[in-house]
């Protein structure tokens, strides 16, 4: 896929972001626009939205694509409108029980979707255990924070106006279980072990899964997830290859 992003002027628009994500909330590619308002880049078949935020945020755009096996897609947008900067956006804390901040846990955000909970998209606490989920339209939302070592929690979140901006600081107990479980391997690409590849951990309960932790790869390839309780898991693992 590629396109040229210009003002409502047709001049191009440098540095805009590019940002495309699967319907279930992954983020497959973010760049940004280069002198002549250029991007490209390559991706697997799929259903996609695409986000694209000016440089000042006073122009931009949301909308959905697909892409076929094969197919070269010109995804040139003309930025006429702010759309993005209208949506809500959470900020957030993970603490645990003496207050420092849980690094590397998952934050999921939930939309009922004909009365049954739907993951919309997942972000990760980072240092001090802070966490964004940004791009949220007006709606009724269950956030999930789970994190190793602790017990999940669920928090209700209302959307209910544009450019609302949520705040929440949660402190999570700790699983009295003290759950030793690991998961641990390695990732091979080609027959090469994948240095900084990113690893997630989720897991499933009934119809419900969520993120329970992030990690990178190693230099030789191997990652490891510990202190899990008993339970089913899936691990999904991504690593953007430049197109050349």
């Amino acid at each position: 896929m590629y396109g040229n992003i210009t003002d409502p002027a047709n001049n191009p628009i440098v540095n805009a972001s590019i940002k495309i994500i699967t319907t279930d909330g992954y983020t497959i590619y973010h760049d940004a626009t280069d002198s002549k308002g250029f991007f490209s880049g390559r991706l697997p078949s799929g259903d996609y939205y695409i986000i694209i935020i000016s440089p000042d945020y006073n122009l931009s755009y949301v909308g959905s694509f697909s892409l076929q096996g094969g197919e070269q897609k010109d995804l040139s947008i003309l930025l006429n409108d702010n759309i993005v900067s209208k949506l809500g956006v959470i900020f957030g804390e993970a603490l645990g029980s003496t207050l420092e901040g849980i690094v590397n846990g998952g934050a999921n955000l939930y939309r009922k979707v004909e009365g049954i909970d739907e993951l919309y998209v997942h972000s990760f606490t980072g240092i001090n255990g802070r966490y964004r989920i940004a791009y949220i339209p007006q709606g009724i939302y269950t956030l999930r924070l789970a994190c190793n070592g602790y017990l999940p929690q669920d928090f209700l979140v209302v959307i209910d106006k544009d450019y609302m901006v949520v705040s929440s600081t949660n402190k999570l107990s700790k699983d009295p279980t003290n759950p030793q479980g690991k998961i641990s391997g390695t990732v091979i690409y080609n027959g090469i072990p994948v240095d900084k590849c990113l690893v997630e951990i989720y897991r499933r309960e009934g119809d419900l899964k969520y993120v329970v932790a992030i990690t990178e790869t190693k230099s030789d390839g191997k990652f490891e997830f510990d202190k899990l309780p008993a339970g089913t898991y899936f691990i999904e693992t991504f690593k953007l290859i430049p197109q050349n």
